[in-house]
């Protein structure tokens, strides 16, 4: 079960706004509709959905454009403005990705490293080709 706490709450003189998944729990709730209504609906496992709800987003495919995809169904599902749903997104899961971008970079590189070949390889195709 998620949290419910109000839209904004006032502590002194600022203010706190609800994370993406406060805000996505709290609009299911308010509309009366149950995580299993919107996985039936939305054909994503519930377990994702509840980890959207828990901004747990290491729960999520690792690939930004699934977890992107899975947040603007649950909205469109909700019929909320998914523009405003997409800006906390960024805000809840933008260093998680930013993070994993970086880290998706760091094994790309490594992998297209020039890798030279064994020496005895080279005479080998060397020799082919004086052969054939």
């Amino acid at each position: 079960m998620c949290l419910i706490v109000s839209l904004v709450m006032s502590q002194g003189t600022g203010t706190m706004e609800e994370t993406l998944g406060q805000y996505l729990c709290h609009m299911r709730t308010q509309k009366g509709v149950s995580l299993e209504d919107i996985a039936k609906a939305t054909r994503i496992d519930p377990r994702y959905l509840q980890a959207v709800e828990q901004n747990d987003f290491s729960q999520l495919p690792r690939a930004e454009i699934f977890a992107k995809a899975y947040v603007k169904a649950y909205a469109r599902c909700l019929s909320l403005e998914e523009a405003e749903v997409m800006r906390r997104f960024a805000e809840s899961a933008g260093t998680f990705h930013a993070e994993s971008t970086e880290a998706i970079g760091e094994v790309a590189r490594k992998n297209t490293q020039k890798v030279f070949p064994e020496p005895w390889l080279t005479r080998l195709c060397s020799s082919f080709k004086t052969l054939f």
